[in-house]
């Protein structure tokens, strides 16, 4: 019987060892105020008693008290009966390291033998292993900016910005990237998601670029991504063109009136695609002397050509005529061959 009372004791003692190996088994000072204790051992999110003070003396009384930060104490509580000689200091809800934006937990277990005065405070600072339970988030789903053609290089267009929760800056540290078609037009600051031109745009041959951006735990593998569109806009650097680069006519002789034109009437357009200001038609030359563009007129809006004087083949059977076409501060000009018939 003796041997069956030993197990049962050895083995209550195990499992009750076995229990507390998440805690720390304390004591505390009544008389002297001790050097403040560090707690270890404890990760992120913990719940559950965080010491298991024993040899608590007799004829005093416990309570729980502030430490630095009286934000802290919310967070813990004591188990204690009076008279007893053992107490608990349990969590009351989740150590969260991001919460509590620190890694750091303090409080305090004051100490009062009862008819005395005195109180000893037997401050605790509690340390909590961060864990990478945050990724990063971008604060925008969908990113856009405008830029002009003309920007310089290395301008920067657009910042995006992600955040991870996580407090330690080892899982919150984050890298950004971007890809897409043309993404080579642009560089991303891995740092900062400044998003900077790295080559000269052009709107004719790029208008608008669709791209992704990524931004990515530098020392883990949680990641974010979002849409960045960039709209190109055109700036007025190209000359008007002729659809073709030359034009033939007939002119009847002793004719007046609109001309036949070949292969198709005149039309000029802006070679900036996006942005099509308006075209004026003038008459800038006829040969050979001493015909003049008085023998011609051109509508300006529509580019009709007329004969407005007759002309004599005996006299001159072929011209040239020189059409410019303008904008502000750009020009075009082709020529036109007429062939007088009888």
């Amino acid at each position: 019987m003796a041997l069956s009372v030993s197990l049962v004791f050895a083995l209550i003692t195990w499992v009750t060892f076995i229990g507390l190996h998440a805690q720390q088994i304390t004591t505390i000072d009544c008389d002297t105020v001790p050097a403040e204790l560090t707690l270890t051992g404890f990760l992120d999110e913990f719940t559950g008693v965080i010491e298991w003070i024993t040899n608590i003396p007799p004829n005093v009384n416990l309570k729980l008290g502030e430490n630095l930060f009286p934000e802290h104490l919310p967070y813990v509580e004591l188990v204690y009966d009076s008279g007893s000689n053992n107490a608990t200091v349990r969590t009351r809800k989740p150590l969260d390291v991001d919460t509590i934006e620190s890694v750091y937990l303090f409080y305090t277990i004051i100490c009062q033998r009862i008819g005395t005065n005195n109180e000893v405070e037997n401050n605790r600072n509690l340390i909590l292993e961060d864990v990478n339970d945050n990724s990063p988030e971008f604060l925008q789903s969908h990113y856009s900016a405008s830029v002009s053609e003309v920007t310089a290089v290395n301008v920067t267009i657009i910042k995006v910005e992600a955040v991870d929760k996580d407090f330690s800056p080892t899982f919150s540290t984050i890298t950004y990237s971007l890809w897409g078609p043309n993404s080579d037009y642009f560089h991303i600051r891995e740092g900062d998601g400044n998003v900077m031109l790295k080559k000269t745009l052009d709107y004719n041959k790029v208008n608008l670029f669709n791209l992704t951006v990524q931004a990515k735990e530098l020392m883990g593998n949680n990641s974010d991504t979002a849409s960045l569109v960039i709209d190109v806009q055109d700036y007025d650097t190209l000359n008007p063109y002729f659809s073709q680069s030359v034009y033939n006519g007939n002119i009847s002789e002793n004719q007046v009136g609109p001309l036949a034109i070949h292969p198709e009437k005149i039309l000029a357009k802006d070679g900036d695609t996006g942005i099509n200001e308006k075209v004026l038609y003038s008459i800038k030359l006829v040969e050979p002397l001493p015909y003049s563009s008085n023998h011609f007129t051109i509508d300006a809006d529509t580019g009709l050509l007329e004969v407005r004087i007759a002309l004599d083949r005996e006299e001159c059977p072929y011209l040239l005529v020189g059409i410019q076409v303008v904008m502000v501060l750009e020009f075009s000009v082709l020529i036109l061959n007429l062939d007088l018939i009888k």
